[in-house]
């Protein structure tokens, strides 16, 4: 009987307890800003959760800028101040419904490369998300010739995609062309003679 008892209260115990678990997702994964010093760059961004309360969230970047694409957030331990950015991006956000479409800006002081990583907590547990931030911010705006809206080259040699090699492409190409009409143009006066 006291076996009876004690598995009934065993029993009753375990089916009372509460397990619930948040899902929590954030879109697009990765966010990149192009542009000069001190322009204002914005992007959006969504979140998406069955959860209801507040979200914190916290943007860090990469300390020692010549280390590029390393996904470890351990390493992301400066503040946006510290480095010379200006952040705009709600920091608190009550969430009610399953999908919330955000916005970030972000100025930079300072040309170079940025990796940063926005994470999004929830406030009463330890469940959260994030997104990797790349930045690659120049002088000047970039000056396009013409020639890279043409081509996809620059006049540096350097595409859009930052590939040095473009410009080996271009001038054998360019020296294939004028290599053609050259020979024809041989060819057509040893014709005519």
């Amino acid at each position: 009987m006291y076996k009876k008892i004690l598995f009934f209260f065993i029993f009753t115990i375990l089916s009372l307890t509460y397990v619930y678990a948040t899902q929590l997702g954030i879109s697009p994964g990765n966010l990149d800003f192009k542009g000069k010093i001190n322009e204002r760059i914005c992007k959006d961004f969504n979140i998406q959760s069955d959860y209801n309360g507040n979200l914190i969230g916290d943007l860090t970047w990469l300390k020692g800028g010549k280390r590029e694409n390393i996904k470890k957030i351990e390493y992301y331990t400066l503040y946006s101040n510290e480095i010379g950015i200006r952040d705009d991006f709600i920091k608190d956000i009550t969430f009610k419904k399953n999908s919330l479409k955000k916005e970030i800006c972000l100025s930079f002081s300072e040309p170079g490369k940025y990796n940063g990583a926005l994470v999004y907590k929830t406030q009463d547990s330890y469940a959260g998300v994030g997104l990797w931030i790349n930045a690659e911010i120049n002088k000047e705006g970039k000056k396009n010739s013409g020639l890279e809206k043409i081509t996809g080259l620059s006049l540096l040699g350097i595409g859009s995609n930052g590939n040095k090699n473009n410009l080996i492409y271009f001038v054998f190409s360019l020296t294939l062309i004028f290599l053609t009409i050259l020979l024809t143009l041989v060819f057509v006066r040893k014709v005519k003679v």
